[in-house]
């Protein structure tokens, strides 16, 4: 009889915090930033961006807390070349509930890339992975840390359309639609769907929000899977490359709100949502 070891809960983060931020560094219509927020702007650094004057704190910040609040106990940003500023931000003697550690993306080559530089940290070990310029509910971090298998976190429209913080329905473009079968299982992605796609989508229909727990045959897939027509290696085409070749990946729905700060206009709004969350690292 072979006896297999149990899986446990999920305490790594993989955070991709070295997009370009070209988004982010378009004017918006209705900004209004402070100065230093303006400079963030222009640098593309979103997951840098200050949301709360009093304390000096960053998106990033809220992020790390709520993970931390999910059962996380280490991190890996990815980051830039030029990663003073995250260094600066998370000293060890800071910190009193996070280990946070710093793993180089040289170059913007996609989210697969990114997650394959913090390949040497996970150790082979699962991981959560997520974007650095949203905030997820600590719900839906919870669910990934102890769901024990790879799975994708995935949000209703009608919970990411409604609310203090919602969305509009044609930002939803951007992101991916989610398709599960009966058990429950991903079967696939639509990337930035069309109008038409996603105006008969549905209120219950699911988005993904690079919500991930990964293990290491995806990872061995982030360093396989070819490159995109964008130019880009990516953590969606490398999830179908593993799933491909057998390993399952559970879809775990999550009501949102999640928050994207992706743009100019999104400060005022995430500054309004975060107004009383108190931040522990």
């Amino acid at each position: 009889m072979v006896f297999r070891a149990a899986r446990v809960a999920a305490v790594k983060l993989i955070v991709m915090a070295r997009g370009l931020g070209t988004r982010m560094q378009q004017r918006g219509a209705t900004a209004g930033l402070s100065a230093a927020q303006a400079t963030a702007a222009q640098r593309g650094a979103k997951a840098l961006m200050p949301v709360e004057g009093a304390h000096g704190r960053v998106l990033l910040d809220y992020l790390l807390s709520r993970a931390a609040d999910a059962g996380v106990t280490h991190v890996c940003l990815i980051v830039p070349p030029e990663h003073e500023a995250f260094l600066s931000l998370y000293r060890p003697s800071q910190l009193t509930r996070l280990s946070i550690d710093v793993a180089v993306q040289p170059t913007a080559s996609g989210t697969a890339h990114a997650v394959l530089a913090a390949r040497t940290w996970a150790a082979g070990d699962d991981c959560l992975v997520v974007n650095g310029d949203n905030l997820y509910p600590v719900d839906a971090l919870r669910a990934l840390v102890q769901h024990q298998v790879p799975a994708l976190g995935a949000f209703p429209v009608r919970s990411m359309t409604t609310g203090p913080t919602a969305l509009p329905r044609e930002r939803l473009a951007g992101f991916a639609l989610v398709q599960a079968n009966a058990f429950g299982r991903l079967q696939r992605l639509v990337e930035k769907p069309d109008a038409d796609t996603l105006a008969g989508a549905g209120d219950d229909a699911l988005i993904s929000m690079n919500l991930w727990r990964i293990g290491a045959s995806i990872m061995d897939a982030c360093a396989a899977v070819p490159m995109s027509a964008r130019g880009e290696y990516e953590l969606p085409a490398a999830v179908m490359l593993a799933m491909a070749e057998g390993t399952p990946v559970d879809v775990c729905t999550v009501d949102g709100p999640v928050l994207d700060l992706s743009r100019q206009d999104d400060v005022p709004g995430v500054m309004r949502a975060l107004r009383d969350e108190v931040v522990r690292l």
